[in-house]
């Protein structure tokens, strides 16, 4: 399996995002964080784009977002989240280590990386703070839903 990683310091960032975009189904997918947050956002917090291929066809998108520092023996690892999207049939099994490993070594020894598949089952144990007027916490599953819907 081959990883591309791609930052926001490449002249094509924008365009690659657009492309990415219109592969995943940008618009109908729901998994997908629409664009202008790819575009921007993603891109200010040091994240990447992750591109797999195996034989020369492409298998996966991955979108990796930083999460911070991890400590493995005496050494001082950035983490970071594999938000991962599969090209392949849906019945096609996805392995979650090869991928998450391919990434790590794309990115240096000194990252450890997390696998997250967006379409896979999640549960949403909520979590309410009060703090002054405002309520914070994880949303429900319900209310994940409704900012889906926004």
């Amino acid at each position: 399996m081959n990883v591309t990683l791609l930052d926001a310091t490449s002249p094509h960032w924008g365009s690659e995002v657009e492309r990415i975009g219109v592969e995943l189904g940008a618009g109908q997918n729901h998994a997908l964080f629409p664009y202008h947050f790819l575009f921007v956002t993603l891109s200010k917090i040091g994240g990447h784009i992750a591109t797999f291929d195996d034989g020369g066809r492409r298998t996966g998108i991955g979108f990796l977002f930083p999460r911070g520092r991890a400590r493995a023996a005496d050494t001082l690892l950035r983490t970071y989240t594999l938000r991962y999207h599969s090209l392949l049939a849906p019945e096609m099994p996805v392995n979650e280590r090869s991928i998450a490993a391919a990434c790590e070594a794309a990115l240096g020894r000194s990252a450890s990386v997390v696998f997250y598949d967006p379409d896979a089952e999640h549960s949403y144990a909520a979590t309410y703070a009060d703090i002054g007027p405002v309520n914070l916490g994880r949303p429900s599953a319900s209310e994940a839903d409704g900012l889906r819907a926004l």
